[in-house]
């Protein structure tokens, strides 16, 4: 069974000092036994056979061991951390990312294995399960964001939104994008404008962004979509005709669908001004 030692500051014995961009070795927990370390949970990639592994600027670390549940750490040879318990993962199919966190996708194993782990790796904004109602939720030439959460190291190569019952009717224009996690969110990167192609009903529309993007700062990211059509397509999320779902509930919530723009064709707006907030919240999923 793997275990791993995750986001975890290694300080000091003072109890205060963090221990940064420091190699160090970690045992088995009372013992002079260095344990083996992993790169992912799934034990698939070998960081040390001799429990070296080194912290980051800021004191941090992260690894997997096959089945140690308590190690103590040395600086040389210095104990400076002992008996630190280690979580178990139960199963775990998922490697870190390239920053060595475990992005969103993974937080809940029994969502990651319905997705098809060990190759479902995304992000996504909502269950499919949850997302089951057919939404009106697009204005042609108008674009509807919503916010997904992404962790550092997270690559984002490609937005996927799913239609609903109404296929595009006529579409001159379309694309997805995404923006960043600023107070008015920048555009990161926009799909390629498929112009004419046709999107059918209930249809996962996947498509790449002009480069993939590498979060750097774990937040509150906004994936967008535009349609322009005689007839935009339904799509699949849940929510009503008001407001009221997606409006802030108290300071501070996140506005969980809005649209923004007008006369908009083939290029995304370079930000997200001046929003309307929107009851309509579409299933976004993030590859």
């Amino acid at each position: 069974m793997a275990t791993a030692y995750r986001f975890a500051g290694i300080v000091a014995p003072d109890g205060v000092t963090s221990v940064k961009s420091t190699t160090l070795t970690a045992k088995v927990a009372g013992t002079s036994t260095a344990v083996a370390l992993y790169s992912d949970p799934t034990l698939s990639s070998s960081l040390s056979g001799s429990g070296l592994f080194t912290t980051d600027a800021n004191g941090f670390a992260e690894w997997a061991t096959s089945g140690v549940s308590a190690v103590d750490f040395y600086n040389g040879s210095t104990l400076i951390q002992s008996g630190v318990i280690l979580a178990r993962y139960d199963p775990v199919f998922a490697p870190l990312n390239s920053s060595g966190g475990l992005p969103g996708a993974y937080t809940s194993q029994a969502t990651f294995a319905l997705n098809g782990s060990p190759t479902g790796v995304y992000v996504e904004n909502m269950s499919r399960v949850t997302a089951g109602t057919n939404l009106s939720a697009l204005t042609t030439q108008v674009m509807l964001s919503t916010p997904i959460y992404l962790t550092k190291g997270t690559v984002v190569t490609n937005l996927t939104f799913v239609s609903g019952a109404t296929a595009a009717g006529t579409p001159t224009n379309y694309w997805v994008a995404l923006y960043s996690n600023a107070a008015t969110p920048a555009l990161l990167a926009q799909s390629a404008d498929q112009t004419s192609t046709a999107w059918a009903a209930e249809t996962a529309l996947t498509l790449a962004l002009s480069a993939p993007q590498t979060i750097t700062t774990s937040g509150v990211y906004y994936a967008a979509i535009m349609v322009k059509a005689t007839t935009p397509p339904t799509l699949a999320g849940v929510g009503r005709a008001g407001a009221g779902p997606s409006a802030a509930v108290i300071a501070g919530n996140a506005i969980l669908a809005q649209t923004s723009g007008s006369s908009l064709t083939a290029t995304a707006p370079a930000t997200i001004a001046t929003p309307t907030t929107v009851g309509t919240i579409p299933l976004v999923v993030v590859t």
